[in-house]
């Protein structure tokens, strides 16, 4: 029976998964030091099989000596640690594409008893290759499998990521920099696995592209689509694949290009200076910036606006206009309004979410405070030792500003009315090279430009001798 894919049970299962990477097929002591007993894990195998078919895999070998139940069997296919698991320990798996590798199994009883085995596994048949090939200078290439695995270049990184099994992905750049030519992006992958296959086009500038989407099988072409067109910077456009290959018979079905808007709001954020009991409205003005297709059911939404006292004004904030429709290339404005209560004082910071039935977002920071009229009310008076070339530490975190917030430190280390040091945080450590003896003064200043200070006494003084 088929419990879950691609998740252990709980999170500690998986640094017991990295631990048995080292410990290997080696038996694994139960949880109590004083019990003796062990699990044994067996994979099985070897196993043959046919591209297509079913291949049934037997884990029934596995024990734990004290007679405790084996809870869960958790198997690898492609040792890319992304695990199913079944409560039995028969289960089945079906290459689409002739392999020749190993598999692995985890074997899991009650509390920590674990440990693992692998089978070796020959596929025969038809060698199923999806190949993705994209030529142009201003889009990045990016392919999904069924488990999400990617491969492509990580945008956020920079580098290139091949988690998907056995894919590669090659990147030729143009001759010259003035050539006309363009670069050209190649990701290849076996279809081990059927499903649903995602390709995604990511612009980096507003470029013409062509992609080429094929199937080899043992080096022939079987199918190939061809598309081509105009991309936008920021813009994604994406195409599904879907693969499989019944009985070892291949089968592949392309989609069309589907094109994502782009969505920008103005302000990109937003700062209001408030009073109590007072209602504000703000307006937004959401646009569609690709100029392909609308932005269809978009909706807003006020998150995470507490007050320091734990007061949620978001939920009071409304919109004129939600789930509606911005034309292709065009915008629509909205209003905001933003209710604040009596006893509101002090700073909330939170967002104005945009979402829209394409899956694209856009966050807004929002933040309300209000204009204080008190001085902070500063904290932390007494006397500090230390001993030259040591740092000696100061805290101000018990300073507080009764209708704000504290927005910055200052440090005046020699008392002689120069700031030194500017903190953001309430705690600095300062270090005297030489003996001193005499008082440092520190400035607390709130969100309203008022400021106060308070003077400490501080004694440093060379090393006791040894």
């Amino acid at each position: 029976m088929k419990r879950s894919k691609n998740n252990l049970r709980i999170a500690a299962f998986l640094g017991a998964l990295l631990a048995l990477a080292v410990a290997g097929t080696q038996p694994a002591p139960a949880a109590d030091p004083n019990d003796m007993s062990y699990v044994f894990a067996s994979a099985g195998g070897p196993y043959f099989g046919t591209v297509g078919v079913p291949i049934e895999f037997d884990a029934s070998l596995s024990y734990i000596d004290n007679g405790s139940v084996i809870e869960g069997y958790y198997w690898d296919w492609d040792m890319d640690h992304n695990y199913t698991c079944f409560s039995l320990p028969t289960c089945t798996h079906t290459w689409h594409s002739a392999f020749v590798g190993k598999v692995r199994v985890h074997v899991f009883g009650p509390g920590t008893y674990m440990t693992w085995d692998e089978a070796a596994v020959t596929v025969s048949g038809p060698e199923t290759i999806l190949c993705v090939v994209l030529e142009s200078n201003g889009t990045d290439l990016h392919v999904y499998d069924p488990c999400r695995r990617h491969t492509g270049v990580n945008p956020a990184s920079g580098n290139v990521d091949e988690k998907i099994p056995a894919s590669s992905f090659q990147l030729t750049a143009p001759v010259s920099d003035t050539s006309d030519s363009p670069s050209i992006q190649t990701i290849a992958m076996p279809l081990y696995a059927a499903g649903d296959y995602r390709i995604e086009l990511s612009g980096t500038r507003d470029e013409p592209f062509q992609l080429s989407v094929a199937v080899l099988r043992d080096g022939k072409p079987l199918v190939e689509r061809l598309y081509a067109g105009e991309i936008s910077e920021g813009e994604s456009i994406l195409l599904n694949v879907c693969a499989a290959c019944p009985a070892g018979q291949l089968d592949m079905a392309c989609g069309e290009l589907t094109l994502s808007p782009g969505l920008e709001i103005e302000p990109n954020q937003i700062e209001l200076t408030v009073d109590p009991n007072a209602v504000y409205d703000v307006t937004l003005l959401v646009r569609e910036t690709h100029g392909k297709v609308p932005l269809e059911s978009v909706t807003l939404q006020c998150n995470g606006l507490a007050a320091r006292a734990h007061e949620d004004l978001s939920s009071k904030v409304s919109f004129d206009l939600n789930n509606f429709s911005v034309g292709a290339g065009s915008e629509q404005e909205i209003h905001a309004r933003i209710p604040i209560s009596a006893t509101f004082q002090g700073k909330a910071t939170g967002s104005i979410t945009v979402n829209c039935s394409a899956g694209v977002t856009v966050s807004v920071p929002l933040t309300v405070k209000t204009l204080g009229v008190y001085l902070p009310v500063t904290s932390g008076a007494g006397s500090y030792q230390g001993t030259v070339g040591e740092p000696v530490c100061f805290d101000a975190s018990g300073c507080y500003d009764v209708d704000g917030y504290i927005d910055q430190y200052a440090w005046d280390w020699d008392n002689d009315g120069c700031i030194d040091e500017y903190s953001m945080m309430p705690i600095v450590c300062h270090t005297w090279d030489t003996e001193f003896s005499g008082t440092v003064t520190y400035y607390v200043y709130d969100n309203d430009g008022h400021v106060n200070t308070m003077s400490v006494e501080v004694t440093v003084t060379e090393p006791a001798a040894p």
